[in-house]
């Protein structure tokens, strides 16, 4: 006999079934769901109440329950007695450290009879994934003013300040593991990193994230520079990331209009690292870079600039820098540097201006001067070939400092002058006050008037310090008559004469070691010229006032000089150089 044939008899016959085939009976019944090859939810039907009374199907579901390592608890088997069509659902605790907990749905009603043992599907873990904070796109050129296209790309070198946010890698996660109907677990995927190579010049910090409950890492730039990002194939995002670093030198071409944008401006390149031009910079461009910059070519831009080195080969235009300028030739050229500028072939309608400038011959026997104007502190001509006019300014800022601090100082004479005799009047004029009062004051007041006298006499002679007798008067106030309140004030006004003096004093002691310190530095100008200056060229030396002219007589061709020359301000003038 099968379990169907238990519940098939007429409904007027009483079945003895026993709790154990009511059991098999709905065992029978299940039909499952699953999640690969595991059950997650199994669902049974009841045998209705005239086939089973309560006792027995709640012994019945006891087996069942026993079948998925559960518990039936017993105010679930009393309920089930007391009302049996009312639906019962509780949590099935866990049996055992290797078995989960699961939920069981009881619905006895009879237009249900349903028994549910339901686990859960695992939750796998959550891929890692990157967030770009910097602006990555290379967009095509954009349309210019007069309605032709610039066909620079934009963008093409993207750059970071130092410090500056690059890329959030979040991780993965692990996942949620599941539990099938018998308590057992469903292990979950956990996520798979993002296979992010990280490189030079990239800071690396650990954080998270509370919004999304995710640890990430902060990719920042350790050092300013051109970002370089490698994408897996040919779509640029951020899913197809795959290396991230910062790079301190770039190299480039020609700059011209074939030049990937690295600036705002149609017309400038800014880069915040070491740029190498293979070639030229050619046209109306501005290039500023923080950093050193080598052009094998020439330097013809508008203005070119760096916070490092310039090197090049020829410079025909306005080159600034932070440090050196070394240059083959300039011509009309503008150069200023930090520290010095050294020509190897030519220089030749120029304006120079560094503490330092030098000559070198470099593959020519003379470095070709004329037309040259050069602000320096230290300027040395090796085998110069001087064709035109060479004029050399010596420590021209040293001079216009002493100029400064001279009006400066004579500004603070003139003002303690005024002070001085603001202090002699008031003073007067207060001793006056004082004699009326000694003899039109009461007996007892007199003492008071006699300490505020004293006072001030000693903070006259230099008795008092300025600090003791403010504090003083101050006292003397809050213990004063008030007939004698007029007398306060005035002492408190050549008080503060006296203190403006003091402060005049202080500012001309302080420029007057600042002069000190220029007159050390202007010890240090020199000149040092050996060459040929050749007939219409002429060198002139110029220093503060002074001016010297070194040229051949009208009648030579060219004359060989040599010239070392030093400034001597205990003199105020150049001598000769041992």
């Amino acid at each position: 006999m099968t379990t169907d044939d238990i519940f098939q008899k007429p409904a007027t016959e009483a079945p003895k079934r026993t709790p154990e085939e009511v059991a098999a009976w709905i065992l029978d019944t299940q039909e499952v769901v699953r999640f690969g090859s595991d059950v997650v939810r199994a669902a049974m039907d009841l045998p209705p109440w005239r086939e089973a009374d309560p006792k027995t199907l709640v012994r019945a579901l006891d087996i069942v329950c026993e079948n998925f390592h559960i518990e039936l608890p017993a105010e679930v088997k009393d309920s089930l007695q007391r009302a049996p069509y009312e639906k019962v659902s509780f949590f099935a605790s866990a049996r055992g450290e290797d078995l989960l907990p699961r939920m069981v749905d009881i619905n006895p009603a009879p237009e249900v009879r349903t028994f549910i043992v339901k686990g859960e599907e695992p939750r796998d873990g959550e891929d890692g994934f990157v967030q770009l904070l910097y602006d990555f796109r290379v967009r095509p050129g954009r349309p210019l003013p007069d309605g032709s296209i610039d066909f620079r790309d934009i963008n093409k070198f993207p750059q970071a300040q130092e410090g500056e946010f690059l890329v959030r890698v979040y991780e993965p996660t692990e996942g949620k593991p599941g539990t099938d109907v018998y308590g057992l677990p469903i292990p979950a995927r956990p996520g798979t990193p993002c296979d992010l190579k990280v490189g030079d010049g990239i800071h690396v910090e650990r954080e998270f994230d509370a919004d999304l409950e995710r640890p990430f890492r902060l990719l920042s730039a350790a050092k300013s520079g051109i970002i370089v990002a490698e994408f897996s194939g040919e779509k640029r995002d951020a899913a197809s990331l795959k290396a991230l670093s910062l790079q301190n030198q770039i190299v480039v071409k020609d700059v011209d209009f074939s030049t990937g944008n690295l600036g705002d401006r149609l017309d400038e390149i800014r880069c915040l690292a070491d740029v190498v031009v293979e070639g030229d910079i050619r046209g109306s461009f501005v290039v500023l870079v923080e950093g050193a910059l080598e052009v094998k070519g020439a330097i013809e831009g508008e203005n070119v600039e760096a916070s490092g080195p310039i090197t090049a080969s020829f410079i025909r235009s306005s080159a600034r820098s932070g440090a050196t300028i070394q240059t083959g030739a300039a011509v009309n050229a503008r150069l200023l540097a930090e520290e010095a500028v050294v020509v190897g072939r030519e220089v030749a309608g120029c304006r120079v201006v560094a503490p330092r400038f030098e000559t070198s011959p470099q593959g020519v026997a003379e470095v070709l001067c004329g037309h040259v104007h050069v602000v320096a502190r230290k300027v040395r001509m090796e085998k110069a070939a001087i064709r035109n006019e060479v004029v050399l300014d010596l420590g021209t800022e040293l001079f216009a400092r002493l100029d400064d601090l001279a009006e400066r100082e004579a500004d603070i004479r003139l003002r303690k002058e005024a002070e001085s005799r603001n202090l002699k009047d008031r003073v007067k004029v207060l001793a006056n006050k004082l004699k009326f009062a000694q003899v039109a004051l009461d007996p007892e007041d007199q003492p008071a008037l006699q300490q505020l006298r004293g006072m001030l006499v000693a903070v006259l002679r230099g008795q008092m310090a300025l600090d003791d007798a403010r504090r003083g008067l101050e006292a003397w106030v809050q213990e004063a008559v008030p007939s004698l309140y007029r007398m306060g004030k005035w002492v408190r006004q050549i008080l503060a004469i006296l203190g403006n003096m003091v402060q005049l004093e202080a500012q001309r002691a302080e420029i007057a070691g600042m002069r000190e310190a220029v007159v050390e530095e202007l010890r240090g100008l020199s000149v040092d010229v050996e060459g040929t200056v050749w007939s219409g060229g002429r060198v002139v030396i110029r220093c503060g006032t002074l001016e010297e002219v070194v040229q051949p007589p009208p009648e030579v061709a060219k004359e060989k000089v040599e010239i070392h020359l030093v400034y001597d301000p205990d003199v105020k003038r150049l001598v000769e150089a041992f």
